[in-house]
């Protein structure tokens, strides 16, 4: 009904592969909009991810934002209020997800109440395999505290292992939801820097899959090496600069 007038800009959230192809689905739900963007967090193929969405001007924010309810409920209240903060005063919010559905309904509604500022959602289909929710943007859109990618940045406290049983601890660490392992250190990486010898001044090396930059950071802390840090999630990405700014 919303799209049945034509004109209007509709924003496509994919987030990985697998969003990629089921948001194919709701193309020919879109042939009547004026322009589709997408959003992707996570790189896919040739397709560049984006640590948050942006409307293509600010006098022509979206009428319409798709998405696709994440597992993570942390990214998923960050993809929320990233959808939200891009549509116009009396835009659309769309959910939806497939599969099991089980508890999907009240995690959603949990969710966009958190999120979007006076959320009054409408269940659109509620059926054991797909789940569609929809909420409208009033006057306030995403939460003060949630509409920037900054508003839910968090600090926390990592301790690197080093040479010699040394902890190489940083009390400023940055990360953000739906990072692996939080952001912060998991037991195999963890592991990984304690047996890790330190690698010679000027090395050149390659972090594939960096996350938030813990390897990269233990790394520069033992010697003078050339990083390249590379990661498919682009919060991820941001994340690094922060932490490992060099």
């Amino acid at each position: 009904e919303l799209l049945s007038s034509g004109g209007k800009r509709v924003l496509l959230v994919d987030d990985d592969d697998h969003d990629v192809a089921c948001g194919a689905a709701w193309m020919p739900l879109l042939s009547s909009a004026q322009d589709v963007y997408h959003w992707r967090r996570f790189a896919c193929g040739d397709k560049e991810a984006h640590a948050w969405p942006s409307p293509p001007d600010s006098e022509h924010r979206f009428d319409l934002s798709i998405l696709r309810m994440h597992f993570h409920a942390g990214a998923f209240q960050l993809a929320l209020a990233a959808a939200v903060s891009c549509l116009q005063r009396k835009g659309l919010l769309l959910v939806w997800t497939d599969g099991s559905t089980a508890g999907s309904l009240q995690a959603a509604q949990v969710a966009m109440a958190e999120v979007i500022e006076g959320a009054t959602t409408e269940v659109l289909v509620d059926t054991p395999s797909v789940l569609v929710i929809t909420a409208e943007r009033g006057t306030g859109g995403s939460r003060a505290s949630k509409a920037t990618l900054q508003n839910w940045r968090e600090v926390i406290t990592v301790r690197l292992p080093m040479p010699d049983s040394i902890l190489y601890t940083r009390d400023d660490w940055c990360t953000y939801p739906g990072l692996f392992a939080a952001g912060g250190l998991d037991v195999m990486t963890e592991a990984l820097l304690s047996a890790l010898p330190a690698p010679a001044p000027g090395t050149k090396i390659l972090d594939y899959g960096c996350g938030s930059g813990t390897i990269a950071a233990a790394l520069l802390e033992r010697a003078e090496v050339e990083l390249t840090l590379m990661d498919a999630d682009a919060v991820a990405m941001q994340a690094c600069r922060e932490n490992v700014p060099r």
